[in-house]
């Protein structure tokens, strides 16, 4: 697992004082690239899918913001990563679910093509049952974007 820390800026305020939704999209972004990164030991991953990130509650600014990202499948050419983000107040010790999402990447090579990405094995049952569940979140939001090109007028 990767994790990130750090405070919510006042760079990213709305009027009301919450941190914006673009803000924590790219957090989880980053946090993913860092995860794929670290699994391929490339600088050079992007994300070809991000999964709509699912928002609990809002973050703060000032917040302590935790962003965890976990490998929990890969294919021939591509890295599915399980994303979390939780934040709360300076001095909580329990930090709350802010975000959640599913994030795929890719080991970009100097040719500008997908390259090929060592196996990951579940190790647990956990571990194969959160493989089976985002790989189906996968499969289940492709098909809606399929659907929606398709339903065009």
């Amino acid at each position: 697992m990767t994790t990130l820390s750090f405070l919510a800026p006042t760079s990213e305020a709305t009027v009301g004082g919450t941190v914006n939704a673009g803000a924590v999209m790219r957090w989880v972004d980053e946090a993913a690239g860092v995860c794929a990164a670290r699994w391929t030991g490339h600088e050079n991953v992007v994300a070809v899918f991000a999964g709509g990130v699912r928002f609990v509650r809002n973050v703060r600014v000032g917040d302590l913001v935790r962003v965890d990202a976990l490998l929990v499948h890969t294919t021939d050419r591509s890295m599915h990563v399980a994303l979390r983000v939780y934040a709360g107040r300076r001095t909580s010790r329990r930090p709350r679910l802010v975000a959640h999402s599913i994030s795929v990447m890719v080991d970009v090579s100097d040719e500008g093509r997908a390259g090929v990405v060592r196996r990951y094995v579940p190790v647990s049952e956990a571990a194969r049952r959160l493989e089976e569940s985002a790989v189906e979140l996968v499969r289940l939001r492709s098909e809606m974007g399929a659907a929606w090109t398709y339903a065009r007028p």
